[in-house]
């Protein structure tokens, strides 16, 4: 016994030895999810944040749309089993099944030692009772139990078809879901209900093709030959050769042959055409909803119609295929030329026509006659609707389906196009070079656009004239003014009413729409020098709202200023709704992205800014610069312009911030201020101090908010050659401070670097050398004295500055987009560590980064599932009955991850 114990023993620290040591491996990538991929050799498996196996790879993505726990993961594979992994690293199911399938959007099938079960709702839904499982419908599955399928009914927790047969299939991908399976007894295949009535008997081979969930059977075979049969009546017919069984039931009915003819059966196995026809179809194109379908039939070569009843329409006598129209009149050919039946086979259309391009009305009919090969319209009773022939007739199809252009047909001669209304009878005569029918209407009716050689107008769908063909160009409709059309008409810009029938303006420059209010027009003319325009704001009834004595420099939603004519007696403020007029008694105005206000000039050095609305202006003064360039002076106001509500204003030199009524939000004390964000700002001041007994001038910065608030106050130091936006990135204020050396001279790039946030909270004050900052991560990557450490997002060190590097984004190693996870990546001299939350390293040792998924040239081939019934399948069995082949396909190219 003493032996045995002194053994055990020196096993036990034997292996403890072992697993202290260092695994190494050849390769290993960063963290992501939970989860990190290491290489040994020529393998890669995934490993957890402790160091241990996880998995061998991933295979695929999964997505699951249960709306208790919606998530996007990948299945994974271990060993032989497989798991899922949720793209946050959480595992879904764990590695320990013999296969997952996805079944639907919501639902996984799960095999586990030769049982099955679905995962749906975060449970099993059966308990893994039973071998397989596929879902029917609604609350029914067929589920294999003892090596036999049935069908179970979940809510009832029972066999409603007993587990008795070999193999089940059903009509997954139909329509209309059935209420009965295939299933397979012994060596035949029959039909059962969900109420275990036998529909079919057992006695047919099976396809699984052509599969229905209808009254129809189309799958099956009896010796040899591939059969319809009817579940209602039991009903056998042999599928013709030459026809696709499917389509034979897509329109209703099923076509039965004797010999070398065929016959037609309805929905419920009744005979209605006799095998007495060589051919039977429906027509082409016909709408499976439309009411009693009619259906081409031939004998001896000879066509005739017939309906679903029964019923000959049109004996067999006509020499080639009738064509359908308007779903009830028929074209039919005899001799080589067209005649019209209607519905009750009567010809109401003599046999005079070589070609017919439709019916219309079922009063007019497009074609031509054995006189004349140029189409025309014809009335029902066969005689031309005009005189002469056309070298075309099309029916009018425009872009935009409109009732307007339902009844008109484009008529053509000597290349000139020309129109018919049938309803109406109105006749264009062929004129025009070119049409268009969807750019303008009138009165909510489409109009269409007309060339005659270089000019263009408007005409009805009548021929009336709604805009005079006589303009170089059409622009468009005014926004919400269909009536209303401009146009160019030699040097001028006009503005058309098409209800009025006339020009409502006509000017040498251009008309437009005011945004604020598209039922005001703004129109500039330009003025016989060239160089200014006369503008003028006049509403769509051609009132004019501002007169024209000036050019309108800036528009509001309520409000133009206008200069006046001669660009010295100042600006007027005109309320284009109320029509009032302002003289401003400024030398210069301003407008500043906030409607209601604009920047007035006081004097030579100061502006203000004044409310429109009131008149009145607001306290505050501003100052008024000028800035010299290269194109001239620039006179620039101490007001930036409002945005995010809040506008930067200078006051003495100095800058704050105010609100759009004009108080102060951020007191002018700043050398500059900027906003960062809709809510940030950078606060600014300039700071003096001694370098080698030299005074220099250095900017400092804190940050503030929109509210007044001063979140970090104005202490450090701007870094060198950074821009102020770089100071708050990724939701984290950077503080910055220039360090003075032994001397106490300070240095641009003697700098160290720390972090707020946004609260104000100082996570680390700035004693870093350099810092990288990862929002979605696990906190900071932060150097000191040339070693590489990481600080959590609460401002604590997790990892301390004692690396080479840290493999995220620092010296460019390879990242894939993964945030900083832990365990970190970590360099210590030609060797690579994973280190943990607490500085504490793992066990392993990686010698190069590698991705995070494997390349192509990685991925193996899934493992074959075998249930543990089955034996290895031998050889000469392959392709035999019953033998379940399980191993699936393997694309070389196929990724599975």
């Amino acid at each position: 016994m003493k032996k045995i114990a002194l053994c055990c023993m020196l096993y036990f620290l034997v292996s403890s030895v072992t697993n202290a040591q260092t695994q190494v491996y050849s390769g290993g990538s960063l963290f992501g999810n939970g989860f990190a991929r290491v290489l040994n050799k020529e393998r890669s498996f995934y490993i957890d944040t402790t160091g241990k196996y996880a998995f061998d790879w991933y295979y695929e993505s999964v997505t699951y749309y249960n709306e208790t726990l919606p998530f996007k993961g990948r299945k994974v594979i271990k060993g032989n089993k497989y798991g899922i992994i949720a793209d946050s690293g959480r595992w879904i199911l764990p590695a320990i099944y013999d296969k997952i399938e996805k079944c639907d959007s919501i639902s996984y099938l799960v095999y586990q030692n030769g049982k099955a079960d679905l995962y749906i709702d975060q449970h099993f839904l059966f308990g893994f009772q039973f071998q397989d499982i596929k879902k029917l419908k609604e609350d029914y599955y067929a589920v294999k139990q003892n090596g036999k399928w049935g069908v179970y009914l979940k809510p009832d927790k029972k066999f409603v078809v007993p587990a008795l047969y070999n193999e089940f299939d059903y009509c997954f991908g139909c329509d209309s879901l059935g209420n009965y399976v295939y299933a397979r007894k012994g060596d035949n295949w029959g039909v059962v209900s969900f109420k275990n009535e036998e529909l079919l008997p057992f006695k047919y081979e099976y396809t699984q093709i052509e599969k229905r969930s209808d009254e129809w059977v189309t799958s099956f075979v009896r010796n040899g030959k591939h059969m319809v049969v009817n579940i209602y009546t039991k009903a056998e017919t042999i599928c013709p050769d030459e026809c696709d069984c499917e389509d034979d039931f897509d329109w209703g009915f099923k076509r039965i042959k004797s010999g070398d003819n065929y016959g037609l059966v309805n929905t419920q196995g009744k005979l209605i055409l006799d095998t007495v026809y060589s051919y039977i179809n429906r027509f082409a194109g016909y709408h499976e909803d439309t009411a009693n379908p009619y259906i081409i039939i031939r004998k001896d070569d000879l066509y005739g119609i017939a309906d679903s009843t029964g019923k000959i329409i049109a004996t067999p006598v006509y020499s080639n295929w009738p064509k359908i129209y308007n779903n009830h009149l028929f074209a039919l050919e005899k001799d080589s030329m067209l005649g019209i039946a209607d519905e009750s086979g009567k010809m109401i259309m003599p046999f005079k026509f070589k070609y017919i391009g439709g019916i219309y009305g079922d009063s007019l009919v497009l074609g031509s006659d054995s006189e004349n090969e140029n189409t025309m319209l014809y009335r029902m009773d066969g005689t031309p609707l005009f005189a002469d022939a056309f070298q075309s007739i099309t029916k009018v199809q425009p872009d935009s389906t409109t009732s307007e252009f339902a009844s008109l047909f484009s008529i053509e001669r000597n290349d000139k196009i020309g129109f018919y209304n049938a309803v109406s009878g109105a006749f264009i005569d062929p004129q025009y070079d070119y049409t268009s029918f969807d750019r303008y209407s009138n009165n909510g009716k489409r109009l269409i656009e007309v060339r005659k050689d270089t000019v263009y107008g408007l005409i009805d769908e009548n021929g009336v004239a709604k805009m005079p063909v006589e303009y170089t160009y059409l622009r468009s409709s005014l926004k919400g003014y269909n009536d209303w059309v401009r146009g160019i008409k030699g040097d001028k810009e006009i503005l058309f009413n098409i209800k009025a029938g006339k020009e409502a303006l006509s000017v040498n420059g251009s008309i437009s729409q005011l945004e604020a209010d598209s039922s005001l027009l703004l129109v500039q003319e330009i003025t016989n020098d060239g160089n200014r325009t006369r503008d003028r704001i006049v509403s769509v009834t051609g009132e004019t709202i501002v007169p024209a004595k000036g050019e309108i420099v800036s528009m509001g939603n309520d409000f133009a200023i206008q200069c006046s004519e001669n660009l010295v007696d100042g600006f007027n403020l005109i309320n284009y709704k109320t029509r009032s007029v302002t003289p401003l008694p400024y030398k210069n105005v301003w407008t500043c992205f906030n409607p209601s206000l604009l920047i007035v000039e006081i004097d030579s050095v100061t502006v203000k800014l004044l409310n429109v609305v009131t008149g009145q202006l607001l306290v505050g003064e501003y100052d008024l610069t000028t800035e010299h360039g290269y194109y001239g002076d620039k006179i620039i106001p101490g007001v930036s312009g409002f945005v995010h509500s809040c506008s930067i204003v200078t006051q003495k030199g100095k800058q704050g911030i105010i609100d759009s009524l004009g108080n102060i939000v951020i007191p002018s004390v700043y050398d500059n201020v900027e906003l960062l964000t809709d809510r940030f700002i950078l606060l600014q001041k300039k700071q003096t101090y001694i370098s080698n007994d030299i005074p220099f001038t250095k900017m400092q910065y804190g940050f503030g908010d929109i509210t007044g608030r001063v979140i970090i106050p104005v202490q450090y130091d701007m870094p060198a050659g950074k821009m102020s936006r770089d100071l708050f990135t990724r939701g984290y204020f950077t503080l910055v401070k220039r360090v003075p050396d032994q001397a106490g001279n300070y240095y641009p790039l003697n700098e160290k670097w720390g972090i707020a946030d946004t609260a104000g909270n100082i996570l680390f004050e700035p004693t870093y050398d350099n810092i990288v900052i990862d929002e979605e991560g696990d906190g900071f990557i932060v150097q000191q004295d040339d070693k590489w450490g990481i600080v959590n997002k609460q401002g604590k060190v997790i990892v301390p500055c004692k690396y080479d590097d840290i493999a995220y984004v620092v010296n460019g190693y390879y990242r894939e987009n993964l945030p900083l996870r832990m365990p970190a990546m970590v360099k210590k001299g030609d060797k690579f560590r994973y280190v943990q939350d607490g500085g504490k390293e793992l066990s392993i040792e990686v010698k190069e980064i590698i991705t995070y998924y494997p390349s192509v040239n990685e991925i193996v081939a899934p493992p074959v599932y075998q249930p543990k019934n089955k034996k290895t399948i031998p050889k000469k069995l392959l392709g035999k009955k019953d033998i379940e082949i399980v191993a699936p396909p393997v694309e070389s190219n196929r990724r599975y991850y």
